[in-house]
């Protein structure tokens, strides 16, 4: 399974519980749900997971969520496109999607 498969789009909001930071990007149909965002050197990269998380941990856990209900203590490290300077990025909504490490959110209308 891929992300692209997970959320049907290409692009979303990643964040990582433990550090409350998150990492908006886009993804492709390549990367599998054995992979991860991580940001080296300023720039992103997929690292393969250590195999305890596969396609089948994830989970979709809520629809039409406002996206700050996820976001408003977050700290985004990443920001592909330059998404969170959007003036409607306050009244985002989207669908969250969780593993027992991460949540990604993807915002609707994104590609």
């Amino acid at each position: 399974m891929n992300y692209t498969e997970l959320t049907g789009q290409e692009s979303g909001i990643w964040i990582y519980r433990e550090s409350n930071e998150a990492i908006i990007c886009n993804w492709n149909h390549d990367i599998p749900t054995a992979d991860r965002p991580v940001i080296f050197c300023g720039d992103l990269f997929w690292a393969h997971l250590d195999g305890t998380i596969d396609g089948n941990g994830w989970k979709k856990t809520a629809t039409d969520v406002p996206l700050n209900d996820w976001l408003d203590d977050v700290y985004i490290l990443y920001d592909a496109n330059h998404d969170a300077d959007d003036p409607e990025w306050s009244n985002m909504t989207g669908d969250v999607y969780e593993n027992g490490e991460s949540v990604i959110l993807a915002p609707k209308g994104w590609n």
